[in-house]
């Protein structure tokens, strides 16, 4: 109900908390423009006949409506999902794929074009700058390291190990040693002697607790903090507070 009031908008007293104007909805808004819908694949069944309504008739109805409104919009949508297997598993319309598949743009994963990381990476590294007003750069090695991995996780994944190199990083200049995958990358605990032996559990506690506290000091929050190191944030926190006891960190 709150995607479909969201896309369609609604009319006074159409539900509880609906407002006493009304709302338009995302396709009124956009009438001569655009709408991208992101993860089209995610979309429930019945949300799908009222989208195949809108691309077919170029109408809405609000929720709680009687009248349609005409509409005029370029519909652009993306998914990760094999939407022609979706079809013949009867968990996507026929009729809406052919609707939406007027134009086909089908974008590699990051791992076919590792020409397009170093651009991306840099990108990612402006925003940041502009963000903390710190300029960082990448050194030639550590962008063959970032095109030398397989990035299972696509663009979000090179965002995700970029942020964490920026917390890593001792200065502006990332290098492979803050790339946790790059070939070679063996900080000094983790270099025993002959004959030496080595408590990976500790040593494993003292990294992750050395990314708890620098993700913390960068935040300040322990949601930023644990989103930026994909963690529940309740998980975070009982980390961080074992680590403080265990005096790995500084509470």
């Amino acid at each position: 109900n709150l995607l479909e009031s969201e896309l369609f908008g609604y009319e006074k007293g159409a539900f509880t908390g609906a407002s006493k104007e009304g709302k338009m909805g995302v396709f009124e808004s956009a009438d001569k423009g655009t709408v991208f819908l992101d993860e089209v694949g995610d979309l429930p069944l019945e949300m799908q006949v009222h989208l195949l309504r809108v691309l077919q008739e170029m109408q809405v109805r609000r929720v709680g409506g009687v009248r349609s409104i005409s509409v005029d919009v370029r519909i652009i949508a993306a998914t990760n999902r094999n939407l022609l297997d979706m079809v013949h598993e009867k968990t996507f319309r026929e009729d809406l794929y052919y609707r939406l598949n007027t134009f086909a743009l089908h974008i590699p994963p990051l791992r076919e074009r590792p020409g397009d990381i170093p651009l991306l990476a840099r990108t990612i590294l402006d925003e940041l700058g502009h963000r903390l007003r710190r300029p960082f750069t990448l050194t030639d090695d550590a962008v063959e390291c970032l095109q030398a991995h397989d990035w299972p996780g696509n663009v979000r994944e090179l965002k995700n190990v970029v942020e964490r190199a920026v917390i890593l990083s001792s200065g502006e200049v990332i290098r492979p040693e803050d790339l946790p995958f790059c070939p070679g990358w063996t900080p000094a605990l983790f270099s025993p002697g002959q004959g030496e032996t080595v408590d990976l559990k500790a040593l494993t506690q003292q990294f992750e607790a050395r990314f708890i506290n620098a993700a913390y000091e960068k935040y300040g929050s322990v949601r930023k903090a644990a989103a930026s190191l994909s963690m529940d944030p309740a998980t975070f926190l009982r980390k961080r507070k074992k680590y403080a006891e265990d005096q790995l960190i500084q509470n």
